[in-house]
């Protein structure tokens, strides 16, 4: 059997930018190796760690149902939440299906979906944690090699928590791993840099994947420069416009 490649991408846009996108993750497929359980070698977990979180349930959850539904994930895939807060797998879909566009017209599917899901709680900066959402990880893998990706919708401040204790005590398993580090990517040159520095000691770079929510921002801190500089910028900009659109209730923020 010939190799395969397949791409996840992540749809997004604005009013800069109406037809962009990036690349969540690529999977390759050795030669004789499907992402399929069974009587195949591999499967694939998506753990998605601030579950709990605003993030998850407005953007990746919903993202990895569209997913599903239009038959882009493997075959054999399991998703797993992780956080800090007591939950439950039920109370996530709760959560979640508000922001799902279209779910009556695919009822079955839908419940087909929140199967392959599941919830493991516990912290962000102990081992404990780690242990045992390795052994639920390692239940799903059923004998299978697996390949495991995880998704850090996390607050900055417990990324390298996070992090070393993923290369610590989930790497251990048999395929590849990827690790996607969403929210802004520390608060300025030196911080952005360190952080790297620290994902590059534990992880090879073709495995990680950065989101950055705040590649807009100094440019919004300097309006006022733009507004207020020298009059011959007045012939550079013609308007400025500002669109916030979020239902976000800030005084309701989770404890991821």
């Amino acid at each position: 059997m010939a190799s395969r490649k397949e791409s996840w991408t992540f749809k997004t846009s604005s009013t800069f930018a109406t037809d962009s996108s990036v690349e969540l993750c690529r999977l390759q497929t050795r030669p004789g190796q499907d992402q399929v359980c069974g009587m195949e070698a591999a499967s694939t977990v998506i753990v998605v760690f601030g579950a709990s979180g605003d993030l998850a349930k407005k953007k990746i959850f919903p993202t990895l149902w569209y997913l599903y539904k239009d038959g882009h994930l493997p075959k054999c895939c399991h998703i797993v939440g992780y956080a800090r807060s007591d939950l439950s797998i039920t109370k996530i879909r709760e959560k979640t299906e508000p922001f799902i566009k279209n779910k009556d017209e695919a009822k079955e599917t839908l419940e087909k979906f929140w199967k392959i899901c599941s919830y493991v709680k516990g912290p962000y900066n102990e081992k404990s944690g780690y242990v045992s959402l390795n052994t639920e990880l390692n239940k799903l893998a059923d004998k299978c090699v697996q390949n495991r990706l995880f998704y850090l919708a996390l607050p900055p401040s417990v990324f390298v928590d996070a992090t070393q204790n993923i290369k610590e005590h989930l790497s251990d398993n048999k395929g590849w791993n990827r690790v996607v580090v969403e929210k802004p990517f520390g608060k300025d040159s030196s911080s952005s840099a360190q952080l790297s520095n620290h994902l590059s000691s534990l992880f090879k770079e073709k495995s990680l994947y950065r989101i950055d929510h705040y590649l807009g921002k100094e440019m919004v801190q300097n309006i006022m420069v733009l507004s207020r500089g020298p009059s011959e910028s007045d012939d550079l900009v013609k308007s400025m416009g500002f669109i916030y659109s979020d239902t976000y209730q800030w005084d309701k923020k989770p404890n991821n």
